[in-house]
């Protein structure tokens, strides 16, 4: 029987989680955004904060881990895209778009290719191979 965990009362982040990144490769850490604009490294086996990491300005509606996690990608209503190294939550490149950032995506071949969905309705592909 698939055992199942109710982790609503548990990881508790802000008034409304946003979004949910993946999980680590060693699937106990998951990375989620919120409307109070930080974004939270959870360890999943003790339902612990692992890491609150801040600096956008406004709410974060997505975020992503990289597959190789090193890096969260994460898109604000703030108009930035921002790069965080995983392991210390410094930010590591801010990059200022003219529209909010709805979706993230990581080219699973080329992990320096990401591509936003955008709150005008468009897509948009960056390559940002200075960091990743």
């Amino acid at each position: 029987e698939t055992e199942k965990r109710n982790l609503e009362k548990e990881l508790r982040n802000a008034e409304k989680l946003d979004a949910i990144g993946r999980f680590t490769r060693n699937e106990n850490m998951i990375v989620s955004s919120s409307d109070d604009a930080t974004i939270i490294i959870w360890d999943i086996e003790t339902c612990e904060r692992v890491r609150t990491i801040r600096g956008h300005d406004k709410a974060v509606g997505t975020c992503v881990l990289t597959a190789d996690n090193r890096y969260i990608l994460s898109g604000s209503e703030d108009y930035t895209i921002r790069i965080w190294d995983f392991e210390s939550g410094k930010e590591m490149e801010k990059i200022e778009l003219l529209w909010v950032p709805r979706a993230i995506a990581i080219s699973p071949t080329n992990p320096s290719q990401i591509i936003t969905a955008n709150g005008n309705g468009t897509l948009t592909e960056f390559n940002i191979p200075i960091v990743i």
